[in-house]
């Protein structure tokens, strides 16, 4: 027979834990997985990420790395603002440069990247995009 036990803590905000046990016997993990998403879907609590929704309330920025051609930065701009986008080695030291970027992407020219690792930055009208990518 399965029991289930509901754990409250406060702290700096609300938080809340589903815990499930037995009495009488052991369960596996996959049990106890699919005991709590049954529970959670008949309290009509979704688990799973609307991924249109995150990508629009919080944008990114794609970057596709192909080694010997350009190397891609598409991000979200649909009201055509100005960008500047600043790329740096793992030293610190700015390998790239390119401003006044109003398309929703940039190609940059991988001939001036060597093998390793790299951070961006794409600055342009209240926004502030900022990652890393590897070249190979």
């Amino acid at each position: 027979m399965r029991k289930l036990g509901f754990t409250l803590m406060m702290g700096f905000g609300m938080f809340f834990s589903l815990c499930s046990f037995t009495s009488g016997g052991e369960s596996t993990n996959e049990n106890k997985d699919a005991d709590v998403s049954a529970i959670l879907k008949e309290m009509g609590i979704s688990t799973s990420v609307d991924e249109a929704a995150l990508e629009a309330k919080y944008p990114s920025v794609k970057v596709t790395v192909n080694s010997g051609s350009n190397i891609m930065l598409a991000f979200n701009n649909p009201t055509a603002q100005y960008y500047n986008l600043e790329v740096f080695d793992s030293e610190g030291s700015m390998v790239a440069s390119y401003s006044n970027i109003m398309d929703a992407k940039v190609a940059v020219a991988s001939t001036s990247f060597e093998r390793g690792a790299y951070t961006y930055k794409l600055t342009g009208e209240g926004n502030t995009f900022a990652g890393k990518f590897f070249y190979q």
